[in-house]
Parts: C-alpha cells; sequence; structure tokens
C-alpha cells in the first residue's frame, strides 16, 4: 500500500501530502481497502508523533491527551488492533476527566493508558473500578495503578 501511494504521489511527498492524497481519492492506492487504512494510521501517526514532541516541549498536557486519543481511534478504526474492551476504557477515562487515553503495548486486548492531571487521578481510577471492573473482572486494585513520569534511564556508578 505504501508503495502504491509513493508511486501515486509527487515525488518526496510528506506523510501529509500521503494522508491528503489518500483522504482525496482512495483508489490512488491499489492495494485492498484495509491496507488503505493502515496505511492512513501509519502516516498520521507519524504526524501524531511530530506534533506531540512540540505539545510536550510546550507543557501543553490537554494537547498532547487529544492526540493520544486520536492515536488510540486510529488504532481501532484503522489499524483494526484495539477491542471493544479497550475502546470501552479509553471512552470510560475520558469521561472521567482524563486528558487523553489510548491502548498501549502491542494491542489485541492489552492495557489502556490514561494521562490525568494529579486532581483527576481519583475520579478516573473510580470510575473505571464502578462502570468496568465490576462487571468484567479482575479488581480494580490488581488491573489499575498509577504511574508518574521520572528523570528517564541514567547511569549510577557501582562501588
Amino acid at each position: 500500500a505504501a508503495r502504491a501511494m509513493r508511486a501515486a504521489a509527487a515525488p518526496g511527498a510528506t506523510p501529509a501530502e500521503l494522508i491528503a492524497l489518500l483522504d482525496a481519492d482512495p483508489t490512488a492506492c491499489a492495494d485492498a481497502a484495509r491496507q488503505q487504512s493502515r496505511l492512513r494510521h501509519a502516516l498520521s501517526e507519524c504526524r501524531r508523533v511530530l506534533a506531540a514532541t512540540r505539545l510536550l516541549e510546550a507543557g501543553d498536557g490537554p494537547g498532547f491527551g487529544r492526540l493520544m486519543t486520536e492515536s488510540h481511534r486510529s488504532l481501532s478504526d484503522d489499524y483494526q488492533v484495539s477491542t471493544p474492551e479497550l475502546d470501552r476504557l479509553v471512552e470510560l477515562a475520558l469521561e472521567a476527566g482524563a486528558l487523553g487515553a489510548r491502548l498501549t503495548g502491542a494491542g489485541f486486548g492489552g492495557c489502556a493508558i490514561a494521562l490525568c492531571t494529579t486532581e483527576s487521578v481519583a475520579a478516573v481510577r473510580a470510575h473505571l473500578a464502578n462502570a468496568f471492573y465490576r462487571a468484567h473482572g479482575p479488581t480494580a486494585e490488581t488491573a489499575l495503578f498509577v504511574a508518574a513520569p521520572g528523570p528517564g534511564a541514567g547511569v549510577e556508578p557501582l562501588g
């Protein structure tokens, strides 16, 4: 699908230009519609990664959260690697006040991550526990955990 799109596009086309071509002329790609949607996901994810870098550098948590949610919808609709349960977890987290949410890991029924303010963590946890985990198990206590950003990897001398 990517080769077909590149052949149909102008030489050196950017991911944004390829997305615009795919949206304007879905037949520009000779492959199946499923491959077209997966190509759309890959190209739009490139655009989101670049935008996320700018938003993180600017300290824009709400903007970054919106990109997380866009990424989830693209993973679910275009790349088709989510599940109804993961989609529901994302919806519930957003309903409860998360800035954004998406599947993480390999998908296919794995995990979801939600970006929350310090003030919204308890409400998001409680909403997920009551609206999802109470009926689906496992218990919220074993399925939900809070992670905070840290300084990242470093070198620690031994001895």
